[in-house]
């Protein structure tokens, strides 16, 4: 019996420590929405035996490369105002949205070539295509600009360049 609680427990903690090497620092002082120390009720963020719901800001880190994975604010235990969103090891920002009242309003997501040149950028509005979409080759050259209004393309315009760039 002591030899399978043994067994259980190695694996467990194998799995675990691999495990938090590839998600957030949740050791940190700073709040993070997705900490063992908060907890959501009715959709509000709270930190473990507090009455009131959190506010301020929230900074979510990666563990293992340190970098940001989500920064925004927090107000009365919903998410207010713009907040940025990263990806692991990937230098821009992956997306931004904008929540109002605890509600996701607006978003933007960001997409990269390898080399770190922004690949795309698109939006919406209460999740339909809305705004200025933009798309770009692996040099940094326009390839492509969509105007989107409630779900619908408006306008399209595409780019072709010479063999020299122009």
């Amino acid at each position: 019996m002591n030899k399978i609680i043994l067994i259980i427990l190695v694996l467990f903690t194998g799995n675990f420590s691999t495990f938090a090497d590839d998600h957030l620092n949740l050791l940190s002082e700073e709040f993070c929405y997705e900490s063992p120390k908060v907890q959501v009720i009715d959709g509000q963020y709270y930190f473990f035996n507090q009455e009131l719901p959190y506010s301020g800001e929230n900074l979510c880190v990666y563990s293992k490369s340190g970098q940001y994975h989500s920064k925004g604010q927090i107000l009365n235990g919903k998410r207010e105002g713009w907040w940025s969103l990263w990806l692991d090891n990937v230098a821009g920002v992956w997306r931004k949205e904008k929540y109002e009242d605890g509600n996701l309003a607006r978003e933007t997501h960001f997409t990269y070539f390898d080399s770190g040149q922004q690949k795309s950028e698109v939006s919406y509005k209460k999740s339909k295509a809305n705004g200025n979409w933009f798309f770009w080759n692996e040099n940094g050259g326009a390839l492509k600009k969509e105007q989107y209004e409630n779900g619908n393309l408006v306008k399209e315009t595409h780019f072709t360049y010479f063999n020299n760039g122009q």
